[in-house]
């Protein structure tokens, strides 16, 4: 079975591959710098921050702990609708 990526190396391939000034746009960020804080190896950098990802599994696992897995569930089945 393939390791889990972490959010760092996801957000890396999506710089990568979709480029910076695409997701600053799609996120709405002023300037690349959180793109490129979002993308660090936190093995080799103290400046990072939370990211998109991150915080949408906070969320996630929270409305799991109250009970409201259903909702999570139906968050995921809608994000799945971006593949083919």
């Amino acid at each position: 079975m393939p390791k889990r990526l972490e959010t760092w190396q996801l957000w890396h391939a999506m710089k990568n591959h979709l480029g910076e000034s695409f997701l600053i746009k799609v996120l709405g960020r002023r300037n690349g710098r959180t793109i490129r804080l979002y993308s660090q190896d936190p093995h080799f950098t103290e400046d990072r921050c939370k990211d998109p990802l991150q915080a949408l599994r906070i969320i996630f696992q929270e409305l799991s702990d109250y009970g409201s897995a259903d909702v999570v569930r139906k968050a995921i089945a809608y994000l799945k609708t971006a593949l083919p």
